[in-house]
């Protein structure tokens, strides 16, 4: 019986989420190697005919490569509540990789990892046992950092150190459980009170943590104020948000697009930071005296400096002739590099892709 590592999947009933759980599942198979058959638990918070038909699909095109367990709630329990209950099936496990059912997960050239990141995120923690989970969320773009924090927990004085066993990994002195993308060791984070996560019902049992209300993600925002979580990170990251990506499974397409300077390669995001969608106004204010460390002091100068004069009538040349100023060593040449129509008037973007175009 394997007890070594399980996929352990949350989705619910909502529009898309067949869809999405579809993809996670497609796209998480195609970008990781498996040197066993491997256990995969999903629960579904409420149940409609297309998630039945992708559960369905799942057991006919898998079933040489993983052993499905599917549960379904006939009403959705909320996700603390969810996720405790897949739990139940799964504490058996040194380690459980959390997968919600609206992830994508980059190949391997997309993303700039190996196709063994899923072995090498277990040797890391097989080998260091003050580790407790790494995190696998790869940021979009600067609006992802502002409503994420991701510029916090990269700077200098958070990075213990950076290890590399086939995959590069930032070893960090602090960052808390969150519900994307994780692999945890399960009896350390139930040793330390992460789990199990906070249920939210009322006097009449009635679940309270759905979107909508204001209950609504307090579960993970609970288990965010423990912060004894040791923490790595898969260097950039690997998945991204459903919700916030518009090729599906299309990867020409997007190197197509060709976001980014061209000046940091890792896999097809060539931006410092990782962003697969790198603003142009935010890039204009990037230096190459800076490093992935100093996303803060770049965030502040692009809000501080950038955004207002965004919101003006300026044109291209009187911005830039206002930014130079703020910026020295530049990473790349604003004047050729910025185009002015698709930023103007708006605080942030994430891009025009023949996507959004069509």
């Amino acid at each position: 019986m394997n007890t070594k590592f399980c996929v352990c999947t949350l989705t619910h009933d909502s529009h898309d989420r067949a869809n999405y759980l579809k993809q996670t599942i497609t796209t998480f198979m195609n970008s990781t190697n498996f040197s066993e058959k491997i256990d995969w638990y999903i629960l579904s918070n409420g149940i409609n005919d297309e998630l039945l038909s992708v559960f369905e699909w799942a057991k006919k095109t898998y079933s040489n490569d993983v052993n499905w367990n599917i549960d379904i709630n006939e009403i959705n329990v909320g996700v603390g509540a969810g996720i405790n209950q897949l739990h139940t099936k799964a504490l058996h496990y040194e380690y459980i990789f959390f997968l919600e059912g609206d992830w994508v997960s980059l190949p391997p050239h997309v993303s700039g990892h190996s196709n063994n990141w899923l072995h090498n995120s277990i040797k890391l923690l097989d080998e260091n046992l003050s580790l407790d989970q790494i995190q696998f969320r790869r940021y979009l773009d600067d609006l992802d950092e502002r409503q994420y924090g991701y510029e916090y927990w990269i700077r200098s004085e958070n990075i213990k150190e950076i290890v590399n066993n086939g995959d590069a990994f930032m070893i960090l002195h602090y960052r808390s459980y969150q519900n994307p993308p994780c692999l945890y060791r399960t009896k350390s984070l139930f040793d330390k009170q992460v789990f199990p996560l906070t249920e939210y019902f009322d006097e009449n049992g009635i679940p309270l943590e759905i979107k909508g209300n204001p209950e609504w993600g307090k579960a993970e925002m609970a288990a965010d104020d423990i912060k004894t979580v040791q923490t790595a990170w898969l260097y950039l990251g690997n998945f991204v948000h459903c919700d916030s990506w518009y090729y599906d499974e299309n990867w020409d397409l997007l190197k197509e697009d060709n976001f980014g300077c061209g000046k940091y390669p890792h896999g097809v995001s060539s931006c410092k930071y990782g962003y697969i969608f790198p603003g142009h106004y935010f890039c204009s204010v990037c230096s190459v005296t800076q490093s992935i460390h100093d996303l803060y002091n770049h965030n502040e100068t692009f809000v501080d400096n950038v955004i207002p004069l965004l919101e003006t009538d300026m044109s291209k040349d009187e911005i830039l002739k206002e930014l130079k100023p703020i910026i020295t060593n530049p990473t790349i040449n604003s004047a050729e590099y910025i185009n002015h129509e698709m930023y103007k008037n708006k605080k942030m973007n994430r891009g025009e892709s023949h996507i959004q175009k069509n």
